[in-house]
């Protein structure tokens, strides 16, 4: 995925074609499997290097393909890995320098009382995932889902941790996250989570921005149909199409919960 300074009118939002127009200064891009791949439970991963810079948000993440809890986030979200702003100077970083990257589950009620459980890799190794090749993975099953980089778990969660407001869910102790999802990946510029985890802006000269990756999916329901990824393409994509996230927040290393004060929006 590579994402560009170019001035750019397209959809406000991807799938919107023919709908709100917007012009914006950067393009980027998407793939995605719905519509041609879901799974419910497996393992997911990919071998990716990130790009570094103030504005770039690269994320490897599952929606559900259809809501059946209904709207986000009540029938939850999956963000196998996101890294904002590699390489810039982060004073809570141990490093001094951003490297981190973070894994999250959003669940709960519609906006503004939906939240979300969210952790970063600790950091304090001075390599940056921008300058090599990692593998980002989730192992998701029924009633658990942990987070991994290189085959080391960082962040795990049971179906006591999450839940849905949706009266669907009543009898379903592991929903929202029992249904079949589809994956992503994306490279964004820009967006409230790079502005919230160091400063705002996009640094000039950061783009044309990169990122490379081989992705692999082994889920034990999978549905797949013959057809190549979804490529979409829209001005400035930063994610906001989701709505804002909640102001509750809490992030899980290996079952220890910790509350965070502050709150994230896409």
């Amino acid at each position: 995925l590579i994402a560009q300074q170019e001035e750019f009118e397209g959809p406000l939002m991807a799938d919107s074609h023919g709908g709100e127009q917007r012009t914006q200064a950067y393009t980027s891009g998407k793939v995605r499997t719905r519509g041609l791949a879901e799974w419910t439970y497996g393992r997911f991963s990919a071998r990716m290097k990130l790009p570094e810079g103030q504005g770039t948000w690269p994320a490897f993440w599952m929606m559900p393909v259809s809501s059946v809890y209904g709207r986000w986030p009540l029938s939850g979200e999956i963000d196998i890995m996101e890294a904002v702003n590699l390489g810039t100077l982060c004073e809570d970083c141990p490093t001094g320098v951003e490297n981190r990257t973070s894994g999250a589950a959003h669940f709960g009620d519609v906006a503004p009382d939906n939240t979300y459980l969210f952790l970063k890799t600790d950091g304090r190794t001075p390599e940056s995932p921008a300058d090599e090749w990692r593998v980002y993975s989730v192992e998701w099953g029924a009633g658990q889902i942990q987070w991994l980089v290189d085959g080391k778990v960082f962040m795990r969660l049971t179906s006591d941790d999450w839940y849905t407001a949706s009266p669907v869910g009543e009898g379903r102790p592991n929903a929202p996250f029992d249904q079949p999802y589809f994956l992503m990946l994306n490279l964004a510029v820009g967006g409230n989570l790079t502005i919230k985890n160091t400063r705002p802006g996009v640094r000039s000269g950061l783009l044309p921005g990169r990122t490379a990756c081989r992705l692999g999916a082994r889920g034990t329901v999978p549905r797949r149909r013959r057809n190549r990824p979804v490529l979409s393409r829209s001005a400035g994509l930063d994610r906001t199409t989701h709505g804002p996230l909640g102001n509750t927040g809490a992030m899980k290393r290996l079952g220890t919960a910790h509350t965070r004060p502050d709150h994230r929006e896409d």
